[in-house]
């Protein structure tokens, strides 16, 4: 599904992934990575894909991941737990 001007997900991946590949080649060990709890979820599904739409509607805004990379993800664990104002 597609809003117009909006695009899928499996095209938001399309380009998001090179990115990814090119930060897993880079020799640079710490690298921050700021996006969209969408899209943020896209990218986490595909490293886990136990994490879904519930997940999604836990994260918070802002929110601070950490995702460990050797080869493959070894691993992907929040960070931080923002205090809730409301």
């Amino acid at each position: 599904f597609i809003f117009f001007g909006g695009e899928s997900a499996s095209e938001a991946l399309q380009w998001v992934n090179p990115l990814f590949q090119s930060i897993y080649n880079s020799e640079h060990t710490d690298i921050v990575v700021v996006t969209h709890g969408n899209l943020f979820a896209l990218i986490i599904n595909q490293f886990n894909d136990h994490f879904g739409f519930s997940h999604w509607k836990e994260l918070k805004n802002p929110d601070i991941y950490l995702i460990k990379y050797d080869g493959s993800v070894q691993s992907v664990s929040p960070l931080w737990n923002p205090i809730d104002t409301n």
